[in-house]
């Protein structure tokens, strides 16, 4: 927990620039973009998992601090459903949050959901069809389920696990197609080196061009990009930026 970082570096499409840092230096947080804005929530600090919910507006130069979460978390996914964000999964001194939380943006408040089905943590978080999922994840082995949250409902289901378990992936949509790719065995052993995509209730697999994990993908320019990361099990980070496209490539 000491190997926290308050460093933001911003991608124009050609270059990287520095952006304005975080308050507080994190590991292992959770970050999404909703009308311009940039979210992060949760992550280790030095003293543990955390609450934090911080948000930079369009332009902005310094970060603003938001309600905290309810509960601290970290290696969770923060997802976009909406007009809220959804915050599912992750670790704490406690042990696995079991109990998701939905951000309302217009009061600056959280509100509990349901637990989800096999708390766990290091989850690959997708919105798909307008349902929040979470890939993949450690409870504390790995494991390879999906599960999906319908805000209408109120209700978790699953989707077809992945072909092979992983934590610690990167998961994005492109076409209304969910893509994960990378992550680790929950012994952090070994890679998981390949891209997967869902089409047809079943999972299709690739090779990745740069097998990792700890990372995120993130839509930019009609593709995800998984930048840094760590290219073997474990901590060794890696400045590889690399794009894919709905069918892996």
């Amino acid at each position: 927990m000491g190997n926290t970082r308050a460093e933001v570096f911003v991608f124009d499409g050609a270059k990287w620039s520095m952006g304005p840092p975080l308050p507080f230096g994190l590991n292992h947080p959770a970050a999404a973009a909703l009308s311009g804005r940039v979210y992060v929530t949760g992550g280790y600090r030095t003293d543990g998992a955390s609450r934090s919910a911080l948000v930079l507006d369009p332009g902005g130069r310094a970060w603003r601090s938001l309600t905290p979460m309810t509960r601290p978390r970290a290696a969770h996914a923060l997802l976009v459903v909406g007009n809220a964000l959804i915050a599912v999964g992750g670790r704490s001194a406690a042990g696995e949050v079991a109990v998701a939380e939905r951000y309302n943006v217009s009061t600056d408040t959280w509100t509990d959901l349901p637990g989800m089905p096999g708390p766990r943590d290091h989850v690959a978080g997708f919105v798909l069809n307008g349902l929040a999922c979470v890939a993949g994840g450690r409870l504390p082995a790995t494991t390879g389920a999906v599960s999906c949250f319908d805000s209408g409902s109120s209700h978790w289901t699953a989707v077809a696990a992945l072909p092979e378990p992983t934590s610690g992936a990167g998961a994005g949509v492109l076409a209304g197609i969910a893509l994960v790719a990378g992550g680790e065995d929950a012994r952090e052993t070994r890679l998981v080196g390949h891209v997967e995509w869902l089409g047809g209730g079943s999972w299709t697999t690739a090779p990745m061009l740069v097998p990792r994990h700890g990372f995120s993908l993130a839509p930019f320019g009609g593709r995800l990009w998984a930048c840094g990361g760590a290219t073997a099990p474990g901590i060794h980070a890696t400045s590889a930026c690399t794009s894919l496209n709905v069918t892996g490539a």
